[in-house]
């Protein structure tokens, strides 16, 4: 078997495994890749031709940005912990840097993600109706309990849906679902992610899908269907909305939650809930966003240009709410829920500038490689990042890394780039 089909396995295996309720698994598989990265007996050939691609140097800028925060950290030991995860970063563009993987491996690993993605939540909405069945609370459904089995947030899986859906639209493009049982599967997988991302009711998420599938439909429609075919796609998706909106209505309650903008820090009310009545007394995802964002910002102030440091960025929030006396956010231990206020109050604008440079010049490599999936991928990530704090968790963080090291390295082959002419 060749060391890329090898490797392809490997990231199958990590990605299925980070999914699972037993993360700890994926670890020694990463560690075993790592071994098998170092057996190589081209490695010294291939350290010295990936040493040689400005990509390479570009994907590590993240974790350069975190390692350089810890040194202006006053509590160096909570910075450590926190890079732990975020090791990944560094990891990953390696182990899949020296081992090059071919064009059919790469659709095998595509194939495998949107199925792990696929069938999770399937599994997680039967076990949620039996409790549903026992508590006649129809709620148990939504949210964050439809991946508590496999210990995951709502947030996080509605972001690992969306790069599903990007992965599905790639296949297609691509012409890998040729065959009937894929072309089945594809359709399917289809509408249980959108159907699972409704039900995950994450809005960022929600809002993100309905711009990808948005946009893939008028690419179809300008480029492929005729009139007949544009209409019945159209009235399709409308069909599949009014469906959703009508079986699960809940939803809708998660974006009636956040018409009130207003707010008070000493408010000790709780949170609405998408599954009791919607109270303006109380608090929303919307207006605790700003409420926190306006703590961050003045904290960013303070330390405008190198910030405090990756190990003090939750203590110099927290003190911040005990001066405003904002008892929702002490409660909850909140963080700044928007990574680029995380990376500010880590490291500054200087730190901010960094990271946007990464992302402009993964976005100018992705258009001279001609390498869609990619650019999809970073503009999925940045707008994911205005309301979560994606690389502050492992669920996150890996997964991140795992994904982005497999694009910046994949060649866009000759059939993607006539689709697009």
């Amino acid at each position: 078997m060749k060391r890329s089909t090898v490797v392809a396995y490997f990231v199958i295996a990590i990605c299925i495994l980070h999914l699972s309720p037993f993360p700890f698994w994926r670890n020694y598989v990463i560690g075993f890749l790592g071994i098998y990265t170092v057996l190589d007996k081209n490695l010294l050939k291939k350290g010295k031709d990936l040493f040689s691609q400005s990509i390479f140097w570009i994907a590590l800028i993240p974790f350069a940005i975190y390692l350089v925060s810890i040194i202006h950290s006053d509590l160096i030991q909570s910075g450590l912990k926190e890079i732990e995860f975020k090791i990944s970063l560094l990891l990953f563009p390696i182990f899949l840097g020296v081992t090059a993987l071919n064009k059919s491996n790469f659709k095998l690993i595509s194939k495998a993600v949107v199925a792990a993605i696929t069938v999770l939540p399937i599994i997680g909405f039967f076990i949620q109706l039996q409790v549903v069945y026992q508590t006649g609370d129809n709620g148990w459904l939504y949210n964050d309990n439809l991946v508590s089995f496999i210990n995951k947030q709502a947030v996080y899986y509605g972001f690992f849906v969306n790069v599903a859906l990007l992965f599905l639209i790639y296949l297609q493009e691509t012409d890998s679902l040729k065959k009937r049982f894929y072309k089945l599967a594809a359709i399917f997988s289809l509408f249980v992610l959108l159907a699972t991302q409704y039900l995950l009711a994450s809005r960022t998420s929600l809002l993100l899908t309905g711009f990808l599938l948005g946009g893939y439909v008028v690419f179809l429609i300008m480029k492929r269907l005729n009139t007949k075919q544009a209409v019945a796609l159209v009235l399709g998706s409308c069909i599949v909305l009014f469906s959703l909106f009508a079986l699960f209505p809940k939803v809708v309650g998660r974006f009636n939650s956040i018409t009130n903008l207003e707010y008070r820090y000493d408010n000790p009310n709780p949170i609405n809930h998408y599954n009791g009545e919607l109270k303006k007394e109380n608090w929303n995802g919307l207006n605790t966003r700003l409420a926190i964002w306006n703590c961050a910002w003045e904290e960013v102030k303070a330390a405008p240009v190198f910030g405090y440091g990756l190990g003090d960025v939750q203590q110099q929030l927290v003190k911040n709410y005990k001066e405003k006396n904002f008892v929702l956010g002490l409660n909850s231990n909140y963080n700044t829920h928007n990574q680029y206020f995380d990376w500010l109050l880590m490291s500054g604008f200087t730190g901010l500038a960094a990271l946007l440079l990464f992302v402009v010049l993964v976005l100018v490599y992705s258009v001279k490689q001609k390498n869609y999936l990619l650019a999809g991928f970073i503009f999925v990530f940045c707008l994911s990042c205005l309301t979560e704090n994606l690389l502050n968790r492992d669920q996150g963080a890996v997964f991140v890394a795992l994904i982005f090291s497999l694009l910046i390295y994949k060649k866009e082959e000759s059939e993607v780039v006539q689709i697009l002419k």
